[in-house]
Parts: structure tokens; sequence; C-alpha cells
């Protein structure tokens, strides 16, 4: 692998890997969009110009046009829907742009937030086709920058009792859905700082930190992982309990029986200990937003049913391919994709995470891919409407070039299996 390191884009992917996580900071000053890994991704075009011609390239811009040609045709077809058959009133949903709620065909967010979507794109084809496990150093690099980061915010409250953000350039734009910027918390007498380090809001660390965390695991970097679910812990958020949970369902169902005896009995004689402080926790994390006792849990679960209410008000055609792309965001990806995209992208995205999920081999590293895809799924469904998030589709390249591999693997061993049982039979 030495004559990797010495490539173009082998160099290219190192500088990029450390800014991949961050979601919030703009290289301008103003101008939304220009976080330092959208800027890496347009460029990477150039990058893989003036590079040699071979069949990675190849396939990556192959996948680009064919990721392009099926977004363009959906697009369109939503729009001739709308064109033709009344949609419901737009005013019974959350709009990106709610100030013009009259414009029913190629609202002007369709565009902004297609370009949002650009350099996810870009991404996923070219870690599909580029990957290699080298390049995971220089990924943890990244991921263990944005934590530590956001440690420093914690920690500099509670000994200064003041917010640590020195960066001025943050992006803090309008999000009817969420609450951007630096929150408190009081749990048992003691106020801290939720973590949001170079996220929005503290959800969204969590959401970006989980899949890295569950890589980590499954890549034997102990102490990163450590690092990463403190961090996680120190959101308070209930997307980051949403995924711990779940990865550790499927640790404990994963393992021996003694182990899991061991893990149960520990797990249960901390929180009869801490009871008060994790039930504290819970119920101000959890408990208050899932028996609707706080305004954001009140708030999801109106918005979320709103929003199913206009779907299902909708025309057939319209369930079928949306009312447009970047039209609304709700509190949930669920209901955004189903308004947005109907059925048909609600399940074109979902087979994009199902097909490595089912054709994977199940060894350590691929089910810490696998446990990555599925709660980066399963919090999208449920509390982060965000597509544009560039961990979410690195995560997918890895996932669909491992798949390559196993096929590659897989071929070469009938070729050379084929190839001795010829030889045999000259013989």
């Amino acid at each position: 692998m030495e004559s990797r390191k010495l490539t173009i884009l082998d160099r290219y992917f190192r500088a990029w890997a450390l800014v991949i996580p961050v979601t919030s900071v703009l290289v301008v000053p103003g101008i939304q969009g220009t976080i330092p890994g959208y800027i890496f991704s347009f460029l990477l075009i150039f990058a893989l110009l003036v590079c040699k011609l071979d069949s990675s390239k190849i396939n990556t811009f192959k996948d680009m046009f064919v990721f392009t040609y099926i977004f363009i045709i959906m697009i369109l077809i939503s729009q001739l829907i709308n064109g033709t058959i009344n949609i419901p009133s737009l005013e019974r949903v959350i709009l990106v742009n709610k100030l013009d709620i009259n414009t029913e065909i190629f609202r002007g967010s369709l565009f902004t937030q297609s370009l949002y979507l650009i350099p996810c794109i870009i991404l996923f084809c070219f870690i599909k086709n580029y990957y290699s496990k080298d390049w995971d150093k220089y990924i943890f690099w990244g991921i263990g920058i944005y934590a530590i980061f956001g440690l420093y915010e914690f920690f500099y409250y509670i000994i200064f009792n003041e917010f640590g953000d020195f960066l001025t350039n943050r992006n803090f734009g309008e999000h009817e859905t969420i609450r951007l910027g630096n929150q408190l918390m009081t749990i048992a007498g003691f106020t801290f700082q939720r973590i949001n380090g170079l996220a929005l809001e503290p959800s969204m660390f969590a959401f970006t930190v989980l899949p890295f965390w569950i890589y980590s695991i499954h890549t034997k970097r102990k102490r990163l992982s450590l690092i990463l679910l403190c961090s996680l812990l120190l959101t308070a958020s209930t997307t980051a309990f949403i995924g711990i949970i779940l990865y550790y369902c499927y640790a404990i169902l994963k393992s021996n029986q003694l182990r899991n005896f061991f893990i149960f009995t520990f797990g249960l004689l901390v929180i009869l200990l801490f009871w008060d402080y994790v039930y504290a926790i819970l119920d101000k994390t959890i408990f208050q937003k899932m028996f609707m006792k706080t305004e954001s849990g009140i708030d999801r679960s109106n918005f979320f049913m709103e929003h199913l209410s206009y779907f299902q008000d909708s025309s057939f055609l319209t369930k079928l391919f949306g009312i447009g792309f970047g039209y609304v965001r709700s509190t949930d990806f669920f209901t955004t994709i189903l308004v947005n995209n109907g059925i048909v992208g609600f399940c074109l995205f979902s087979l994009l995470f199902a097909y490595p999920l089912f054709t994977l081999k199940n060894s350590y590293k691929n089910m810490g891919i696998k446990m990555a895809l599925v709660v980066i799924y399963t919090t999208m469904m449920v509390s982060i409407p965000e597509f544009s998030f560039l961990s979410t589709w690195l995560f997918l390249g890895i996932a669909y070039k491992e798949v390559f591999n196993q096929n590659k693997v897989y071929i070469e061993s009938n070729i050379e299996k084929n190839k001795r049982n010829k030889m045999e039979e000259l013989k």
C-alpha cells in the first residue's frame, strides 16, 4: 500500500477526512453551505480529472451519473404531478423556505437543497470506488478532533461558567424545527453545557459521532471509542441514547451468555447505585419527550402527525413521488422524505442502506459497519431530518466498497477453483 500513499487522491483524502464531521463552520462567513467538507467535495472533481484514467475513476463518474440521473428523473416526475394535480395547501407543513407558501412548482428550496446533496453524492461515489482501510487512520483523526473540541467546550463551561466557543464563522441559520447553538441543562442541581462542538446542536453532534463510535469499537480503537462514548453521553441527547441503546442491544445479543450475565449485572448495579442521577438524566432526555411533557416532545409529536396527515391527504401519484425534493423539513426524516419524495423516494433511500446490510458477511469489522448504518438510518427516521451530513455518506461509501471487495474475493476464488479443477481433469 506504500504506492497508494503517494497518490494525489490519497493525500487529498487525508486532508478532507479531518473536516468531514464538521457541519457548522463556514469557510466563507455568511454564505450558507461553505463548510470545509463541501468545499473539498466540489474540488475533488478537479483532483479526479488530473489523475490517470483507471477503472476506479471511470466507475466513480459512472456512479455519479447514475445517481444524478435517477435524482433528476424523480424531481421532474414530482414537478409534473404538481403541475397537473392539485396538492394540499403548503400552509399545513414546515417549509424549508417558509416565506413563500404559494409556489408549488420548482420552488427555490428544491435547488438550494439539491446543492447540499451534490457534495454528499460526490463523497459517496468517491469512497465507494477508492476507499482503503489505510484511510481509517485519518477518518478517526477527524472525528477525534471533532469530539475533543466538544469536550473542551463542556469543561470550559464547568470551570469558567461561560461558553468557550471562540469561533466566529459559525453557521446558525434559521431552522424552525431545532434549537441551535449552545444549550444548558440542569440535572440534580448541576448545570452544564450540552456538547454540540462543531455541529449545529447536541443531537446533530450525537448523530455525527454515533457511527464513528461504533466503527472505532469494531476496528479495535479502544481509547478513541471511550472518548467518543464520553462525548455522546455529555450531549444529553435523545439521539445519542437511542443510538447507544441500539448498539448495546446488538452487542449483548451477539456476545456469549456468561458475558451477557456480567454486563447485565454490572449495568444493573450502576443504575441502582446512581438511580437518582440516572432517572433524572433519562427523565430530561427521553421520558419527558416520550410522554410529551416538554415543548420539544409536544412539537415533535404534532409535526409528525401534521406531515403524516398531509401525506395521507395527497393524491395517489403525489404519495408515490412526493411534492418535490427539499420542499419541507419536519423534525423526523420519515415524514420529511414521505412528503418530499413519496413512497418511491423512501424505498430508494431505504434500499441504499438495506443492500449492504443484507450482502455484507458478518465479520467483526463488517458488523460494525452494518450497525453504524442501522443507527444512522434509525436516528434519521426518528429525530434527525438531515440528509446532507457527509458522515452518513462516508459510511455508506465504506459499506459499498466492502461489498465490492467481498464480491471481488468471491469471484477470484471461484476463478482459481475452476483453474484447479481443469488442471486436475487434464491430469
